[in-house]
């Protein structure tokens, strides 16, 4: 008997918009769990810190992203996150990061987020996301 023919296959895909979602919720100050995390978390939100305080111009975007991330908060920090996964998900990448059907078809959770693409996008060509 061949086991590995039975083994269900498991495919990991990385994603530039997922990765540049999270990184902006926690540069806006998204820290459940932050101390549970993989070290790669703390690593990344310092580079992004340190390009920030490089820049007046990252640093205005990045306040302006924040500030609609705080407009926007869940009491609860699960759907806080869930919010946000849900409209990567629901988003095509970089350059544009525009959603990929029709406005109507955005997750539920995710719906009150429609304003944060473009906020996003000027943070992820202001801070370099790509590069990182």
């Amino acid at each position: 008997m061949c086991l590995a023919a039975d083994t269900p296959k498991i495919a990991l895909d990385n994603s530039e918009t997922l990765f540049s979602v999270l990184t902006a919720v926690n540069t806006c100050g998204y820290d459940q769990e932050l101390d549970n995390s993989d070290p790669l978390r703390s690593q990344i939100r310092s580079e992004v810190g340190r390009i920030i305080s490089a820049s007046q111009d990252t640093a205005a975007v990045k306040d302006e992203m924040c500030q609609f991330y705080r407009e926007h908060q869940q009491q609860d920090p699960s759907r806080e996150l869930a919010q946000y996964v849900s409209l990567a998900l629901s988003m095509d990448g970089p350059p544009n990061f525009a959603f990929k059907g029709k406005e109507g078809e955005v997750p539920p959770d995710a719906a009150r987020l429609v304003g944060f693409g473009p906020l996003l996008l000027k943070f992820y060509q202001s801070a370099g996301l790509h590069d990182l």
